[in-house]
C-alpha cells in the first residue's frame, strides 16, 4: 500500500484482532453507493453497447439493465424465427477512431516552473528528461487508451500515480542476528555487519511508479458535492486475493482468510456478491482530506467488511512529503452535467441512433427474407424435382399437369428507399452528436465548409484540452513520487534528439521541486500532415533565415514543427550551465580547448595544437541568447548577493560577449562590403551593347495613299 506519502510498510501483521468497518466510514460509503446507484445502469448500459450489445434496455425503474433475446425461437430463444437482431458495429470503430486520434502523437512536455534560478531549471531539464523517460515507463499509453475509453463509454475516468512497492528487483533488506557481534571480542572486527540474516529474510522491491486507472463505476464521493470540493473519496475495485495477502502490511486474521466477492464490470462492480470461480476480492480504499480531525487525513483500505492494512495518512503530497489538501484522484469527463455532480458520456448520448441504425439495417435483412428469395410458381403438383442450390441441378415438371404454363421464378420485391434513407439518416445523426462527421453533403461554398468543420473541431478540440491537463496532472504527480522515492540505482532512457539518451545519475531531490509540467497544446493537436507542413512553412516565412535547411528538411519529415525550435532550447539550456558555473565560482576552472575555425588561439597544447579558454562561447552558440540570459540573471538579487568574484567574473564574460558580437558584426559588414565590390566589377567587366541608332523618318512619300 505504500505511496506518495508513506514509506514501505513493514512485513505481513499476524495474529490481529479483526477490525471492521469505521461506523462513520461506512455511513459516507453507504452514501456513496447510493449516490452512484442512480447513474451506474445507464453507465453499464453504455458498456453493453460499445462492446456490440445493442439490444438491452434498462429497466423500467431505471436500476438494472435488461437483454432482448437474440436466439431464434428454433434454437431454444425467445426471439420470433424471422426476425433479425443483429448489433451493427458503429460505436467501437469510432472510439477507436477517437483515441487513435486523440494518442496519435507522443506528448511534448514543457515546464511550467516560474523561477529563473539556474539549479532550478537544472532541476526542470532533469524532470522533462524523467517525463519523457516515465511516460513508457510508468506505462502511460495504456493508461491514457483506458482513461479515453472510460470518459467516453462509462462517463468518468479517474488516474492515480502511486508508488508499487512490489516490483523488483528484490533485496534482502535484514539485518544478520549477529552484525553487532565484535569477532573476536576486542578486535574492533564485526564479520557479519551488512549482511542479511539467513533464516529470516524479507525480500523488499526496488519498487516502481504506476499509474492506475478507474471507471466511473469504481469511484465514490458525497453525493450532491462537486468532485473537487469533496472532503473524502473512495475507490471500489476488484484485486486478486493472492496479491493483497502477499504485500507488505497486510492484516492476517486468524482463522479468517479473504474471501472471492468481486464482481465483473458489466455485473455492476459497486455491489460486492460471491462468485464462484473467482479469486477476485472487492477493495474498498478510502481516501479522507487533512481536516480539524485529522490534520494528515486519512487512507484506509478494506475487503470483506474488515480493515486488511494499517492506517495511514492522506497519499497526496507536496516536493517535500507534506500532505496537500486536493484531490490525490484525477478527473476526465467527456461532458458537464449541470444538474448532477455527476458527468455525461459520449456513448450515452447515441444510444437511440445506434437503435435506429440497427433496426434499419435489421429491416433490410428482414426485408431479403421475403423479397430476394428464389421461389418458383407452378400450379400444385407440376414439380417433379424439389428445387434446390444445388449447381446445375435439373427440375423436370409434369407438362400434362401443367396445361401448357411452365413453372416461372417470382419476380423480386424491389427493397423500400425509406429504409436505406433510414439507415443514412442515423449515420449522420451519429456523426454529428459524436463529432465524428465528414463535410455535409449539402454544403458547396468554401466558407460553410470551414466553418462546419470549426465548430466540429473546437467541440472536439475542447474534450483534448481537457484530455491533456488530465495526463499533464498526472505526470506532475508521477514527478513528485521521484523526487520523494527514487534514489541514485535508476537507469531511465528516453528518445532524444540523437536517438536514445540516458537521463543519467541523479537522485529524486535532484528535481529541486520542478514538477509542474503540461503538455503542449501545438504537440496534440489533431492536424493533417499537410496542416502541419503548412504550419512550418509559415513559421519558415515569418522568419526568413532564422531555421537552417536542414533543421526544416527534418520537421517537414517528421511532421513536428517543434523541431524548429529544439536549437534555441539548447541554447537556453546552454546559458543557464554558464550561470550556474558562475554562481559556482568554477567558471574559469574550465581547462582549454582546441580552437575552432575562425577563433583566434590564445595558446597551444604539448603538440603545438592552438587551443582557447575552456569558457569560450563556440561559434555555433548563439551570442544573443547567451547574452541575454545573462543580463535578465544580472537584473536579479541573487546577482546582487553575489561575491565580488562571481560579479567580477560576470561581468567580465558579459563583456566578451559584446566583444565577440561586435566582431560578429563587423566580419558581415565586410563581407557585405566585399559582395557589393564583386558585384560592381563583375558590372563593370561586362561589355556594353552597342547603342542602336534612331530610325529616321520616311523620305520620297512613300506609303502615301496608301
Amino acid at each position: 500500500m505504500a505511496d506518495v506519502a508513506t514509506d514501505p510498510a513493514p512485513a505481513a501483521t499476524t495474529g490481529s484482532p479483526r477490525e471492521d468497518v469505521p461506523k462513520d466510514v461506512e455511513a459516507r460509503l453507504k452514501r456513496g453507493r447510493e449516490g452512484l446507484s442512480e447513474v451506474q445502469a445507464r453507465r453499464l448500459l453504455g458498456i453493453e453497447f460499445a462492446n456490440g450489445n445493442h439490444f438491452s434496455e434498462l429497466s423500467k425503474d431505471g436500476t438494472k439493465v435488461t437483454n432482448l433475446s437474440t436466439t431464434a425461437i428454433a434454437l431454444g430463444g425467445e426471439k420470433p424465427d424471422h426476425r433479425v437482431r443483429r448489433s451493427n458495429e458503429i460505436i467501437s470503430p469510432m472510439l477507436k477512431r477517437k483515441i487513435s486520434a486523440a494518442t496519435q502523437r507522443d506528448p511534448d512536455w514543457e515546464s511550467t516552473g516560474a523561477t529563473s534560478d539556474p539549479e532550478d531549471y537544472a532541476g526542470a531539464l532533469l524532470a522533462l528528461k524523467l517525463a519523457r523517460a516515465g511516460y513508457n515507463t510508468w506505462k502511460f499509453p495504456t493508461a491514457e487508451a483506458k482513461a479515453l475509453w472510460f470518459a467516453m463509454v462509462t462517463e468518468e475516468a479517474f488516474g492515480r500515480a502511486n508508488f508499487n512497492t512490489n516490483v523488483g528487483p528484490f533485496e534482502d533488506v535484514s539485518q544478520h542476528p549477529e552484525a553487532e557481534v565484535e569477532d573476536p571480542p576486542g578486535s574492533g572486527e564485526y564479520p557479519n555487519a551488512g549482511k542479511p540474516d539467513p533464516e529470516k529474510p524479507q525480500w523488499k522491491g526496488r519498487g516502481e511508479i504506476a499509474v492506475t486507472i478507474y471507471s466511473g463505476l469504481e469511484v465514490l464521493w458525497e453525493p450532491g458535492v462537486d468532485f473537487e470540493d469533496a472532503r473524502w473519496y473512495a475507490v471500489e475495485h476488484a484485486r486478486s486475493i493472492e496479491e493483497l495477502e502477499d504485500e507488505e502490511g497486510f492484516i492476517s486474521v486468524p482463522g479468517e482468510k479473504l474471501r472471492a466477492d468481486a464482481r465483473t464490470a458489466n455485473e455492476g462492480r459497486t455491489i460486492a456478491k460471491e462468485k464462484k470461480g473467482s479469486n477476485l476480492c472487492m477493495v474498498t480504499e478510502y481516501f479522507e482530506r487533512p481536516c480539524r480531525k485529522y490534520p494528515k487525513g486519512r487512507w484506509c483500505v478494506y475487503a470483506n467488511g474488515r480493515k486488511i492494512f494499517k492506517d495511514d495518512d492522506y497519499p497526496m503530497v507536496d516536493n517535500e512529503g507534506r500532505v496537500v489538501d486536493t484531490p490525490c484522484l484525477r478527473r476526465l469527463i467527456y461532458d458537464v452535467d449541470g444538474s448532477s455532480d455527476r458527468a455525461k458520456g459520449l456513448v450515452q448520448q447515441v444510444i437511440d441512433t445506434v437503435r435506429s441504425y440497427d433496426q434499419a439495417i435489421n429491416k433490410q435483412s428482414e426485408y431479403s427474407q421475403i423479397g430476394l428469395v428464389a421461389q418458383l410458381m407452378a400450379a400444385e403438383g407440376v414439380l417433379l424435382t424439389d428445387p434446390t442450390d444445388e449447381p446445375g441441378l435439373v427440375i423436370e415438371y409434369d407438362r400434362s399437369l401443367a396445361r401448357g404454363e411452365k413453372p416461372e421464378w417470382r419476380e423480386n420485391i424491389p427493397f423500400p428507399d425509406e429504409l436505406f434513407q433510414m439507415e443514412e439518416r442515423a449515420e449522420a445523426r451519429f456523426s454529428k452528436i459524436s463529432f465524428d462527421e465528414d463535410v455535409p453533403p449539402q454544403l458547396e461554398s468554401g466558407k460553410a465548409i470551414n466553418s462546419a468543420t470549426e465548430l466540429s473541431r473546437s467541440a472536439w478540440q475542447r474534450f483534448i484540452d481537457d484530455f491533456n491537463r488530465f495526463r499533464s496532472e498526472l505526470m506532475s504527480d508521477c514527478l513528485v513520487i521521484a523526487q520523494n522515492k527514487y534514489g541514485s540505482d535508476r537507469l531511465m532512457k528516453y528518445q532524444g534528439t540523437t536517438g536514445w539518451e540516458s537521463v543519467g545519475d541523479f537522485t529524486g531531490s535532484d528535481i529541486r521541486g520542478q514538477t509542474d509540467v503540461r503538455i503542449r497544446s501545438t504537440a496534440t493537436e489533431m492536424q493533417t500532415r499537410s496542416q502541419i507542413e503548412q504550419r512550418i512553412m509559415q513559421l519558415v516565412q515569418v522568419f526568413p533565415g532564422v531555421f537552417p535547411p536542414e533543421v526544416v528538411i527534418e520537421a517537414i519529415n517528421s511532421a513536428n514543427p517543434e523541431k524548429l525550435i529544439q536549437g534555441y532550447e539548447e541554447d537556453v539550456g546552454r546559458a543557464h550551465r554558464v550561470i550556474g558555473q558562475l554562481r559556482a565560482g568554477t567558471f574559469f576552472d574550465q581547462p582549454d580547448r582546441p580552437a575552432l575555425p575562425g577563433e583566434e588561439p590564445l595558446t597551444t597544447d604539448l603538440r603545438g595544437n592552438p587551443m582557447v579558454p575552456g569558457w569560450l562561447p563556440r561559434p555555433f552558440d548563439s551570442l544573443p541568447i547567451l547574452k541575454s540570459a545573462i543580463e535578465q540573471w544580472m537584473k536579479t538579487d541573487d546577482w546582487e548577493r553575489s561575491e565580488p568574484l562571481v560579479k567580477e567574473a560576470s561581468l567580465f564574460y558579459y563583456q566578451k560577449l559584446l566583444d565577440l558580437e561586435a566582431a560578429q558584426e563587423q566580419r558581415q559588414a565586410e563581407q557585405q562590403d566585399e559582395t557589393a565590390e564583386e558585384q560592381g566589377r563583375a558590372n563593370a567587366a561586362k561589355e556594353s551593347p552597342p547603342k542602336e541608332s534612331p530610325s529616321l523618318p520616311a523620305t520620297g512619300g512613300e506609303g502615301e495613299g496608301e
